[in-house]
């Protein structure tokens, strides 16, 4: 029921997680029932590669044809 519910969830969000040689990216929606994780995802790469690789990771989750915001929220390691 919540997988139902989170293919129709306007209320998206975005939480992406870049380590020093890997990123984690993880699309929710909110649903009546509680959150759903629709995706995730996580990709090595290289420090000269992390422009590139942001960019083929968020690519599938902000979709240009619709023009709502999507919070993002980015954790970085201390």
């Amino acid at each position: 029921m919540k997988t139902l519910l989170a293919k129709f969830s306007r209320q998206k969000a975005i939480g992406l997680f870049i380590d020093d040689r890997e990123i984690a990216i993880s699309v929710v929606a909110a649903t009546p029932l509680g959150p759903v994780e629709l995706t995730s995802r996580r990709e090595a790469y290289e420090p000269d590669e992390l422009g590139e690789v942001l960019k083929r990771l968020l690519a599938p989750s902000l979709d240009r044809r619709k023009r709502c915001r999507i919070p993002v929220v980015v954790g970085l390691p201390t």
